[in-house]
């Protein structure tokens, strides 16, 4: 069994996880997808907070369709859904884990639910600085290909482009 765990920014910026074909990208036939029970939190605030309209409202489509996925099943056999849940701050903590960092809490509740089921963990995330902090942990990590991101390229290019301004000594490129 091959979990495929979902961090926020790939919920948020990246095709819809119904939409993408994780038994390919896992390479394997039998995938369950593992949302953290922080990442529903943070999709949840991100409903009502900030001035992007474009993200709230994905927000609430992406907890609609985890919604739908986890009550009525997913539309393949070879897919699944599971959500951690949350762990303690003496959890925490006993991982060396802070428990006022988001991306902490989620690592620690993915280490806690691979401790208690068999299967390997891989970790989706497009975050460097979780990615650190779950191969430090022992988790396999995943970036998604840059053609499944949901960004449109006119969006992409103001992004670099401002960063390009910003420091006019580099070069950024779209392509990573």
């Amino acid at each position: 069994m091959i979990y495929m765990a979902l961090d926020t920014n790939v919920l948020l910026h990246y095709k819809l996880f119904t939409e993408i074909d994780w038994p390919t990208v896992a390479d394997s036939s039998d995938v369950t997808l593992l949302i953290a029970l922080t990442v529903i939190h943070e999709l949840d605030a991100r409903k009502y907070i900030g001035s992007d309209e474009r993200l709230k409202n994905r927000a609430q489509m992406v907890l609609r369709q985890i919604e739908a996925a986890e009550s009525m099943g997913w539309a393949t056999p070879c897919i699944h859904l599971a959500l951690a849940p949350r762990v303690s701050v003496a959890q925490l903590q006993e991982l060396q884990l802070d428990p006022e960092s988001a991306d902490d809490r989620i690592l620690g509740e993915l280490l806690a639910f691979q401790s208690a089921h068999d299967g390997d963990i891989r970790f989706v995330t497009a975050d460097y600085g979780a990615r650190v902090k779950a191969k430090g942990h022992g988790l396999t990590c995943i970036a998604l290909a840059p053609e499944l991101a949901s960004m449109t390229p006119t969006l992409a290019s103001k992004k670099f482009a401002s960063f390009a301004n910003a420091l006019p000594g580099m070069k950024l490129h779209d392509q990573c």
